[in-house]
């Protein structure tokens, strides 16, 4: 789930790029395939080896498109949990 307002886009390399400008960068002239993040937009996470210590994750939306997002934006569903946990 998202914790506050984040950009996610469908290029890792693209959402580097903008991390790496700064907060200066205008969300008005987002590039093609990016997109704005709603607080509490709940997103599957997609099982990645080694994927904890990435800055970014692979995430799929609720119409299927896949996004990365930086992984500090993140943080677990309440409502749902983790899908490989035991229940």
């Amino acid at each position: 789930m998202v914790k506050s307002s984040t950009l996610g886009c469908r290029d890792r390399e693209t959402l580097v790029k903008l991390d790496a400008a700064g907060a200066s960068q205008s969300l008005d002239a987002l590039p093609a395939g990016c997109v704005v993040l709603d607080a509490g937009e709940r997103l599957l996470d997609q099982p990645v080896m080694g994927g904890g210590f990435s800055d970014y994750v692979e995430l799929e939306r609720r119409d299927g498109s896949m996004l990365f997002v930086r992984s500090s934006a993140m943080v677990p569903d309440p409502g749902i949990g983790s899908v490989y946990d035991e229940r």
